[in-house]
């Protein structure tokens, strides 16, 4: 048994048809597309007046890593990304007494861990 195949239409529109838009809304159209760049920026402001819609508030990005963004505030991340202090470092012992131990306290001062990380890093 073949499956059975479907015709999908060429672009999907989850609306489904809509009529074609009317005279006064083309002409409208053509109006707004004539005016200069700075009137059209004060359309959407003034609609939003007119019909009181309510005026969308930012939403906090605090605590949310959003990688590095574009723009003129790209360099100024890199910049201070250079500025970051070295928390790691490798520790070589040259020479050391065998039968003495590592004091815990000292470790715990330098790595600012609990008493039993401490022994258990010694």
């Amino acid at each position: 048994m073949k499956p059975k195949r479907y015709k999908y239409p060429a672009v999907y529109d989850p609306y489904g048809p809509r009529p074609p838009p009317s005279d006064k809304i083309v002409q409208l159209a053509d109006r707004i597309a004539a005016l200069s760049p700075e009137e059209r920026k004060q359309i959407g402001p003034t609609l939003r007046d007119r019909l009181r819609h309510p005026k969308m508030q930012p939403i906090s990005s605090d605590g949310l890593d959003l990688g590095l963004q574009g723009g003129p505030s790209a360099g100024s991340a890199k910049a201070e990304e250079k500025k970051v202090e070295k928390t790691a470092f490798d520790v070589k012992l040259e020479k050391f007494d065998a039968a003495a131990k590592i004091k815990v306290k000292e470790v715990r001062a330098f790595t600012n861990l609990g008493l039993k990380e401490a022994k258990d890093l010694v």
